[in-house]
């Protein structure tokens, strides 16, 4: 196994007696990193050893023994740790570069950094010469132009990363009584923040700036004066927050104290920004002496804090966030609900104030939520905030755009429904995209016939019904249709896949049990559907599926133990296997009981009783379980002591005739039961009531009174 064992002392990470620390930057040789979900052969929550591969990427060995690569965006899935060494003094913690300063950081190096080898790996570098970063590429590596003036890819070699340093930075570092970490939280208004993930559409400040926080949002989000913007947004995933080390001076915290949260450097439960009331404290030589628990607003207990991710806070703020939470919460927009545009427009959206717009999309980053929308013309906007943003109705929506005249519509094109007002649309619902079908022709005639992706047709009002539709509104429709319930995934049969809706791979393997997995929008088919082992079983759309459950899943794919099919108490036949080892004194073709369908030694075998030993062990191929009836029939007999078909001499029967018509007939057992050599039956003799001597088979025969049951046996005796 690849998982590494570790131990927790305070808030870092003990491996082998080497201690190691979160970082935010990409994994390397020599770190380790955590799983935070779940993989084919990833345990969520398991550490993981990382080295370089013979090409030098960072890579570690999974749960099954295989390599895998660790990306820079895959911080969603791993986290890195770095060990944890003894600081000493470092004489290149500041280097200059075409007449700029610039300072050492432990990060990953991003664009417009400069690079240094303390010792070139290669013959095209200079070992102590700065590089600038000229670009990251889509795994996290940078990319710098060598001696030689060709483009380098800087994966697998080990260099130190600086930043440059702003004037007023730099008369900071300048001064050596004065130092300053980056911590990534909330910032407070009159702290210094520098921004590290620049906002692709951003235009007012570049990565590496630096501000003073004029205000806050009370999100995370900040305003800062940039340029000629005095209340310039920055949000919170852009920037990172400039404490002096020299002024920090960390608090001396007990049971009872409120705190706020600040940062998050140990992977706390707590959402930044809240006050928490400390419940328990332990001393911790790192992140500034100590570590606590503490109580929620919500009365919930958390993980473990640290004083670096805390300042002061008291009784009257941890009641009022209490009081916040009873107020009610106005329910958050989600895609497809209504809204209208209220501003303010700070970040350069290109919606209008005042108009009202679909929700087509939302994503969050941090503790960021961005919004696309969709205007009434049928165009889609850029990204738009919560906070610019309130509900709205359909209505409002639909009011905005005009309908469509009658002339612009044949028959095939695609429209909305714009109002069921006038037609007759039993099953489609305004919104919908529909096919015009037939448009009839009479004078009296104002309907267009219209059919949905579900084959629901109606009839909608010529001059107001419709609206036309966009082709990435019909795709969205087509799309919605052939994901059908399955846009979660989920679990389902085929039962119905032909060339119309399945790959040909998929109708190959009809009445088959698959996992399915949505595929990415403008595939030929919208699922991918998997065996068992996670193999692809083709391509399909929903109506090419029957949707089941997990239960029923994995009842009809996992592989089912025959001894299921027995319990406790049943009645058995042994129709192999007797005197044989674990069935000495069982007898095949006897009938026994089960006792344990599934034998306590672990053998495979069911465990019966009744026959010359206590107990008996049988393969279950080499049982038959007896019907209700069967078990009915033996026990009959058994309480009489005798085997099922035993009949003795002066018992009553009923039998078939040998001769004569082969009729049934009663009478008294004075023969056999005897085997009749070449006619290979059971024969009987009996004496009928008239005193007449009959010959009859005892195959289907049916005892009626055994003679120790008679009242006359003694006579019959």
């Amino acid at each position: 196994m690849a998982k590494l064992n570790v131990t927790y002392p305070a808030v870092d990470v003990m491996v082998n007696g080497q201690a190691y620390r979160k970082v935010d930057r990409k994994a390397q040789a020599g770190d380790i990193v955590k799983a935070l979900r779940d993989h084919m052969d990833i345990a969520e929550g398991a550490f993981y050893a990382v080295y370089a591969d013979r090409d030098g990427d960072p890579v570690f060995k999974d749960d099954g023994g295989d390599e895998r690569f660790v990306f820079l965006d895959h911080r969603d899935r791993y986290e890195t740790f770095a060990p944890v060494s003894t600081p000493t003094p470092d004489e290149t913690a500041t280097t200059t570069f075409d007449g700029a300063q610039y300072r050492k950081v432990d990060r990953s190096a991003r664009e417009g950094d400069v690079i240094v080898f303390t010792e070139a790996p290669r013959s095209y570098l200079t070992s102590g010469k700065a590089y600038v970063v000229d670009e990251i590429d889509f795994v996290g590596d940078a990319q710098i132009t060598d001696d030689d003036g060709d483009d380098l890819d800087t994966a697998g070699l080990d260099f130190d990363v600086y930043e440059k340093v702003t004037e007023e930075a730099a008369q900071i570092i300048a001064t050596p009584t004065v130092e300053y970490r980056e911590v990534k939280r909330w910032a407070e208004k009159g702290e210094r923040i520098r921004i590290i993930n620049l906002h692709p559409n951003e235009r007012h400040y570049e990565q590496g700036a630096e501000f003073t926080v004029n205000d806050v949002d009370g999100d995370g989000d900040v305003r800062v004066t940039a340029g000629e913007l005095n209340r310039k947004l920055v949000v919170l995933s852009e920037y990172v927050v400039l404490e002096p080390l020299a002024t920090a001076q960390p608090a001396k915290y007990s049971a009872g104290d409120y705190v706020k949260v600040t940062g998050n450097s140990v992977h706390h439960d707590y959402a930044e920004g809240s006050v928490v009331k400390i419940t328990e404290t332990q001393d911790n030589v790192y992140y500034g002496g100590q570590q606590f628990r503490a109580e929620t607003a919500d009365g919930k207990r958390g993980n473990w804090l640290v004083t670096n991710d805390v300042k002061p806070a008291d009784e009257a703020a941890f009641e009022a966030a209490k009081a916040e939470l009873q107020k009610p919460k106005p329910a958050r927009l989600t895609v497809g609900d209504y809204a209208k545009v209220i501003g303010p427009n700070d970040n350069d959206n290109d919606y209008e104030i005042g108009t009202v717009v679909q929700i087509a999309e939302d994503w969050t980053r941090g503790h960021i939520t961005f919004t696309r929308a969709r205007k009434a013309d049928g165009q889609l906007g850029n990204y738009i905030r919560d906070y610019q943003l309130e509900p709205a109705t359909e209505a409002e929506f639909w009011e905005q755009r005009s309908p469509a005249e009658p002339e612009r519509l044949t028959v095939g094109d695609y429209a909305k429904i714009a109002t069921k007002e006038g037609g007759f649309l039993s099953g489609i619902v305004v919104g919908d995209v529909v096919q015009v079908v037939e448009n009839p022709h009479e004078p009296d005639d104002r309907h267009f016939r219209v059919r949905n992706f579900n084959g629901r047709t109606g009839y909608a009002d010529k001059k107001r019904g419709l609206t036309p539709a966009t082709p990435e509104e019909v795709a969205q429709a087509q799309r919605k249709i052939a994901v059908g319930p399955f846009a979660d995934g989920g679990f389902a049969q085929i039962v119905n896949a032909n060339a119309d809706n399945a790959s040909p791979t998929a109708i190959q393997h009809p009445n088959a049990y698959v996992k399915v997995a949505v595929e990415p929008a403008g595939r030929v088919r919208a699922l991918k559907l998997l065996d068992v082992s996670g193999g692809c079983t083709g391509y399909a759309n929903a109506d090419a599926l029957r949707q089941i459950t997990e239960a029923e899943y994995n009842a009809a794919t996992q592989p089912k133990d025959p001894r299921d099919d027995f319990a406790k108490g049943d009645k058995v036949r042994l129709i192999s296997g007797g005197e044989t080892g674990g069935l000495c004194d069982y007898e095949t073709g006897n009938v026994y009981t089960v006792l344990s369908p599934k034998s306590p030694h672990g053998n495979g075998k069911v465990q019966i009783t009744g026959g010359g030993q206590p107990t008996g062990y049988a393969l279950p191929e080499q049982l038959v379980k007896l019907t209700a009836e069967e078990a009915q029939e033996i026990a009959k007999w058994s309480a009489i002591g005798r085997k099922v078909g035993e009949f003795k001499r002066g018992d009553i029967v009923e039998a078939k005739r040998v001769m004569g018509g082969g009729d049934w007939i009663y009478g008294r057992v004075e023969d056999g039961p005897t085997p009749q050599g070449d006619d290979n039956y059971i024969g009987m003799g009996l004496r009928l009531h008239d005193g007449a001597y009959r010959a009859v088979t005892a195959e289907g025969a049916a005892l009626i009174v055994p003679v120790e049951q008679r009242f006359d046996a003694q006579s019959a005796a």
